[in-house]
């Protein structure tokens, strides 16, 4: 059996975003790699030094997902961001 590839992989660093499609849905993996002796390993683990680079990757794989997304999800995209802007909005000014 093969393996199956990825959808999409961003890497700044040692900290990894792995998009993986399955029909409709995308999901997102992060990691970050480590050597153990001589060899290259993944943890979910990340040091307070990855987490600019994880926000960077993280954010790669939104744009991805968006872009490769039908369009209607786009909408639905949108649409729920605003709805989250406007109910922090209105909660800010109470």
């Amino acid at each position: 059996m093969a393996k199956e590839k990825a959808a999409a992989e961003f890497r700044p660093g040692y900290v990894k975003a792995t998009v993986w499609k399955n029909g409709d849905f995308y999901s997102t993996v992060l990691s970050r790699s480590y050597e153990d002796g001589e060899e290259w390993k993944d943890t979910d683990q990340l040091a307070n030094g990855d987490l600019m680079n994880a926000v960077r990757v993280l954010q790669r794989a939104e744009d991805y997902i968006i872009s490769s997304a039908e369009p209607a999800l786009h909408l639905c995209r949108v649409s729920a961001a605003c709805s989250l802007a406007n109910k922090a909005s209105i909660s800010d000014s109470q």
